[in-house]
């Protein structure tokens, strides 16, 4: 399982601080942001993503037993 917290807004709309999602490989950020964004109904466009405690690019493999953190983006920059 895919952990992945949740900060701000993104904590308030799914009622929770953390969710798990099981993948069967490994993927694109870009992909699982697509599941997630589906799934909780989550406007996710230009959030910030860290894997491990780094920030990572949308192209960057996720795996199963990773820790994804999703960062919503600071309005007035």
């Amino acid at each position: 399982m895919v952990k992945i917290k949740l900060f701000a807004s993104y904590r308030e709309k799914v009622g929770k601080e953390q969710i798990e999602i099981s993948i069967d490989k490994e993927i694109e950020a870009k992909k699982l942001l697509k599941i997630i964004s589906e799934k909780y109904k989550l406007d996710l466009n230009g959030c910030l993503v860290a894997k491990n405690n780094e920030y990572i690019k949308m192209s960057d493999k996720i795996k199963n037993d990773d820790v994804i953190y999703l960062l919503p983006p600071v309005s007035g920059g």
